[in-house]
């Protein structure tokens, strides 16, 4: 039996792992769990919310402990390689959502090194990371997560419909948590949107759980005149009801709901300042992207009129996402079999040195973040 554990850092991970673990408990291969480590051994530390994880895993009934073992034969991690690095086997991440800005995770350092394997959606960032890495670790498998969904299998988690309101069209806000955030530039428009459209508004999880970058982003969030969501609604319900999405251009949800529905017209929203240069062009082939407030309302308008962009949205869709729509964890675990034959080329790196190689990381990530915040 081949051992098998992934290493949660966020609770909402759980989802993304979730239908590969219901397709590979099909097979004799493996032994499979999840790894929730309290703070005291996580190096997450207290960005980890153990207890929701725990709670999550025994409402799902999946099999976990609260240690991993160092020997397990292949540990999986959407995060960077210094979560795993303890493990003496192979290590691979998962990747979930296609980013199109230039410094997504991704696509840096620290989302490619050390790396035995990547699982990523579509040929879109395989393109990219193939710069980076041997293309034989590279493996497009779809997007796992949204398998029943296309297999009709989904249980919804937010009753809506466009049915339930009135006339006016449905907005939805889904704004990103971290320095290129939307929501203080953009505040006042938002509001004024409400007097013409139905809002909805779903906040990043970290924004919900109040450990955002902006922390006054949830408060002027939750002051708007919206409809609130709960922060852990899935984009495939929301596809059921919006007519219009509005999210960050930094957002991989904007591609998700590309991918979920390519009919529904989207506006991206940035802080930036030189847009070109951030972002990848295939951007401005798919939304308007703005970071001049008072183009917002006007775009809206005008998007809901003619959506001019939607044949290039349907185009992108089978770009960004491999289409095997529904065969996605099927594709992760014969991918997992192949990058298993390969020879090893992770590291192996005790807790110790693990966690003075991550506060050195994390204080990296301030300073680039501080500098970010400057330059923007």
């Amino acid at each position: 039996m081949i051992k098998l554990e992934f290493y949660l850092v966020d609770a909402f991970e759980i989802y993304h792992f979730l239908p590969i673990y219901k397709e590979i408990i099909k097979y004799n291969t493996f032994d499979t769990k999840f790894i929730a480590e309290p703070a005291s051994i996580s190096i997450a530390g207290r960005h980890f919310n153990y207890l929701e994880s725990i709670q999550t895993l025994k409402a799902l009934n999946l099999p976990y402990s609260e240690k991993s073992s160092r020997n397990t034969d292949v540990a999986i991690t959407t995060q960077s390689i210094m979560h795993i690095s303890h493990y003496k086997n192979k290590k691979i991440r998962l990747g979930y959502g296609v980013g199109l800005s230039k410094d997504n995770f991704l696509y840096s350092k620290d989302g490619i090194d050390g790396f035995d394997g990547l699982l990523l959606n579509g040929s879109y960032n395989t393109d990219i990371i193939s710069k980076r890495i041997e293309k034989n670790r590279i493996k497009s498998i779809g997007y796992p997560k949204y398998d029943d969904f296309f297999k009709k299998n989904y249980q919804k988690t937010q009753g809506f419909n466009k049915n339930k309101y009135d006339q006016r069209k449905n907005l939805v806000y889904l704004p990103t948590w971290d320095h290129d955030s939307s929501v203080s530039l953009f505040f006042d428009e938002l509001e004024k949107l409400d007097s013409e459209y139905n809002i909805f508004v779903k906040m990043h999880h970290c924004t919900a759980r109040g450990i955002s970058t902006n922390p006054k982003d949830k408060e002027l969030l939750l002051s708007l005149k919206a409809n609130i969501l709960n922060e852990h609604t899935s984009l495939s319900d929301i596809t059921n009801f919006a007519d219009l999405v509005i999210t960050d251009a930094k957002s991989g949800a904007l591609t998700e709901i590309i991918y979920l529905d390519d009919t529904i017209p989207i506006i991206a929203l940035s802080t930036r300042k030189n847009l070109k240069a951030e972002f990848y062009e295939d951007l401005f082939f798919i939304a308007p992207v703005l970071n001049e407030p008072s183009l917002l309302a006007p775009t809206v308008a005008a998007l809901l009129k003619n959506d001019s962009l939607l044949n290039q949205r349907m185009k992108y869709s089978s770009i960004f996402y491999k289409n095997n729509k529904g065969g996605a964890s099927s594709d992760a675990i014969s991918s997992i079999m192949e990058l298993m034959q390969l020879p090893r080329i992770s590291k192996y790196r005790g807790r110790k040195v693990r966690k003075i190689l991550r506060s050195l990381e994390i204080a990296i990530m301030r300073v680039k973040y501080l500098i970010k915040k400057v330059l923007c």
